[in-house]
């Protein structure tokens, strides 16, 4: 399947297994290309394990693939340890003590920023609810803002991210202006999820049937591409069909089928927005075997052709 976006700058491979930075706070300087603009986009495929650190500037983290665990440090020492899966995104404030622990296949978007430019931006960003949580303006807010993205939001978080990569890689004139306004629609997208989102609970330790499900999720997340029955995603958390459903929807309030619906719509929508593969290739892909019922699925989804959607790219 051809892609038709070059690799850029912003992609990095990591070639460690572990990257222990001793407890360091980073500087803006050591991670941004342009400390004057005080955005920097990376996108980091296969990732290890990342020790306790801190920084000196906001991070905004979105997993895209694969799987680890987060564990942020409070103020008082006490340690919240949570599930990374795809679709979840995360929000680190300036000298948030925090780690990624146990990647298993991990790929996620990292953009790092200072928030100083925003609060006074004449954009009204700040005002926009759930921002202040965002910006770390918000005394209220919780230490590692987590929240998992809905499909129509991953695919506009993803837009946003990807819109920024291609910035920076382009460095044309205008970089600066281009990438804050790109921020700034990044972050009422994820305001919007966050407030969606607040009310949920989420995990302080990982319980094993937590843990069980998270990795059934994570499964289904890297096999949606083929063939699936219940009985074969619930024997990856050693549940009957029936009690597995009952306690996905509980967990992630969305059945399994729906969720895996779910993902293969979204998935779809980013390969005819980024590639040039035919209607039947992507259905192939995201483990339809037949197009014209791939077709009939994403309409109802999406309200539009699998080919009307392409066209408005």
């Amino acid at each position: 399947m051809r892609q038709r976006r070059r690799a850029r700058a912003g992609d990095q491979p990591w070639p460690q297994e572990i990257v222990d930075y001793r407890g360091a706070r980073l500087r803006a300087q050591d991670y941004f290309e342009r400390p004057d603009i005080g955005i920097q986009v990376y996108r980091l495929r296969e990732m290890p394990a990342v020790l306790a650190h801190a920084h000196e500037f906001q991070e905004v983290v979105y997993i895209v693939r694969g799987a680890a665990e987060h564990e942020v440090t409070g103020p008082d020492g006490a340690i919240e340890r949570y599930p990374l899966l795809p679709g979840d995104c995360f929000v680190i404030g300036r000298d948030e003590r925090h780690a990624v622990l146990r990647p298993r296949r991990i790929e996620l978007c990292n953009v790092l920023f200072t928030p100083e430019p925003l609060v006074g931006d004449a954009s009204g960003i700040a005002a926009v609810p759930g921002v202040d949580a965002l910006l770390g303006i918000d005394p209220d807010r919780p230490r590692g803002v987590k929240m998992h993205l809905a499909a129509g939001e991953r695919e506009a978080v993803m837009a946003s991210i990807e819109a920024m990569l291609d910035e920076t890689d382009r460095r044309a004139p205008g970089q600066a202006a281009a990438l804050r306004g790109q921020l700034i629609v990044l972050l009422v997208h994820l305001a919007r999820a966050w407030t969606r989102t607040r009310g949920e609970a989420v995990p302080a330790r990982l319980g094993r049937g937590q843990d069980a499900l998270d990795q059934a999720r994570a499964w289904i997340e890297e096999h949606y591409g083929r063939p699936l029955t219940l009985a074969e995603i619930a024997a990856r958390a050693q549940l009957s069909p029936g009690h597995f459903s009952e306690r996905f929807k509980q967990r992630f309030g969305i059945g399994p089928w729906e969720f895996l619906a779910e993902l293969r719509i979204e998935r779809a929508r980013h390969l005819l927005r980024t590639t040039d593969a035919s209607v039947t290739q992507i259905a192939l892909a995201v483990g339809f075997s037949d197009s014209s019922y791939f077709a009939r699925v994403f309409r109802d989804a999406v309200g539009a052709t699998p080919r009307a959607f392409r066209a408005r790219r």
